[in-house]
């Protein structure tokens, strides 16, 4: 039987295929010694419970979000989301994987459970305010009581247990304070109208969790944050990680060359290549005490593991909030800031695709034999414009075109790259390639502002990414890409240029 999941496991973490549901079917599981259970067609997989990264300012039942084969997951400590307190943590838990629905964006939730118990059809006994056996279970999320081998089940209204609404709520202060200052409010002012704006304000004081993990929106502004040498912090965009794993964990074989490579390892039955992140931007390798998590990244056509100091949060980036910086740190493509507990601080996003050209050689070498490969030039006056915030990439887009004998302009970002078409006649432009993680503006905003003006229309739309899966390369062409490329295919590239240059 097949797991209900486009989200693949890693091979050899033990996971649960469940019974394709009908009827009365449910995923029973135990909680502080407890049984509950939810409808089996809401639980995608059960997984071990993998390593979570912390997201500040949640609700505190949110423990934080996780990566499976690069999709984000929202993850709830079911114990703390009913209300137990005490008892005994097992020595394992397990992460019980929903997939939900929320103002038509499909996102993954987490919860964590003690341990499974069955899969089953039960005898339903109607609903009860009070689960029989006396948990103080908030009625809310009660959607009815059932049987199961003599023994009593709670099964959860999941519509309550995820409400978005009420878990988006951010944790600067208690909610006592608010609800202090709203009665004040009222007592002193006794107006309608002043009691409503002082609700507008608390609602404002919310993280869009459904922003953070929804699978619709790709996760394209979403970063992991990371602490670097000299306490310098940095950034990846969470589509190109998988999981992060404690280094502590690891069988290494261990590189002593004072290379990039730290080693290789076994991962989840996958051999390995790690790299050490401290060494490739250029620092003095730190003592081994001082790294504690390897980032496993998939991107590019290649998996490895990057060895950082520590992780610190997840983080939602605003393009506009970036500032291009590859042409003065070529391991740069920009550098921002984001709030860590309360203060703003500068933060680093480094260019991805410059780790892959350093740390495998091979790779180097198949993209300037690829170009050196092609023989034809094209036979057109019009010109192609190209945005991308890699200097590496930008450079090999020059010397792709230089190839094939067209005329290019190549930006940074793209607003840059809005100006210039806005700024042209749309007979002059042949093609446009756009990279989509940019700054000031992404891809995907460059795409939109094409295809919602009809004046565009003749204009063909290569999109050239690192971060293409097969939800986002279907997400680009729905949205009106004539092709999407993956980073680093200059073959594939060269392609779709003479196929779509007008």
């Amino acid at each position: 039987m097949q797991a209900q999941t486009q989200m693949p496991l890693p091979e050899e973490e033990e996971s649960y295929d469940l019974i394709n549901p009908s009827g009365n079917q449910y995923f029973l599981f135990l909680c502080d010694e407890r049984l509950y259970g939810v409808d089996a067609v809401d639980v995608v997989e059960i997984i071990d419970l993998p390593k979570v990264t912390k997201v500040p300012l949640l609700a505190p039942e949110i423990v934080g979000v996780c990566s499976i084969r690069g999709t984000m997951v929202g993850v709830i400590d079911l114990r703390k989301r009913m209300g137990i307190t005490g008892g005994k943590l097992p020595k394992r838990q397990a992460l019980a994987i929903v997939k939900r629905e929320y103002e038509s964006k499909t996102y993954y939730m987490g919860l964590i459970i003690d341990e499974i118990y069955e899969v089953d059809g039960l005898e339903e006994t109607g609903f009860s305010q009070t689960p029989l056996f006396g948990a103080m279970v908030d009625p809310r999320f009660v959607k009815h009581m059932a049987k199961y081998d003599q023994m009593d089940v709670v099964i959860l209204n999941l519509e309550s247990v995820l409400d978005i609404k009420e878990l988006s709520r951010v944790y600067t202060r208690p909610d006592i304070q608010k609800q202090e200052r709203r009665q004040k409010s009222v007592k002193q002012q006794q107006s309608r109208r002043v009691v409503q704006r002082q609700e507008e304000q608390d609602d404002e004081d919310e993280i869009d969790i459904i922003k953070l993990i929804a699978s619709s929106s790709n996760d394209l502004n979403q970063y992991l944050i990371f602490e670097g040498p000299d306490r310098q912090y940095y950034a990846k965009n969470v589509s190109k990680i998988e999981e992060i794993v404690a280094l502590a964990d690891l069988d290494i074989a261990r590189n002593y060359d004072q290379s990039i490579v730290a080693g290789t390892a076994n991962i989840r039955g996958e051999m390995l290549t790690l790299l050490n992140f401290d060494v490739w931007l250029g620092a003095k390798e730190g003592d081994a005490h001082r790294y504690n998590e390897v980032l496993i990244l998939h991107y590019a056509g290649h998996k490895f593991g990057l060895v950082v100091r520590s992780t610190v949060m997840i983080a939602g980036i605003d393009p506009e909030q970036m500032q291009e910086n590859s042409n003065s740190d070529s391991k740069a493509n920009f550098i921002t800031k984001v709030d860590m507990e309360g203060k703003k601080v500068l933060c680093t996003v480094v260019d991805s695709d410059q780790i892959v050209r350093d740390s495998f050689k091979e790779e180097q070498r198949l993209a300037d034999s690829h170009i050196d490969a092609i023989a034809e030039s094209m036979q057109s006056d019009k010109l192609a414009l190209f945005a991308d915030d890699s200097r590496l990439i930008r450079s090999l887009f020059e010397k792709t075109a230089d190839r094939l004998g067209i005329r290019y302009e190549i930006y940074a970002n793209g607003r840059e790259l809005m100006d210039a078409i806005r700024r042209r006649n749309i007979e002059e432009i042949g093609l446009v390639v756009t990279d989509v993680e940019m700054p000031r503006m992404d891809g995907n905003r460059v795409l939109q502002e094409l295809r919602s003006d009809e004046r565009f229309d003749p204009v063909k739309v290569i999109v050239h990414t690192n971060m293409a899966n097969d939800v986002l390369e279907k997400n680009l062409l729905d949205k009106g890409a004539d092709a999407v490329v993956r980073k680093i295919d200059i073959q594939t590239l060269g392609k779709e240029i003479k196929k779509h240059m007008r």
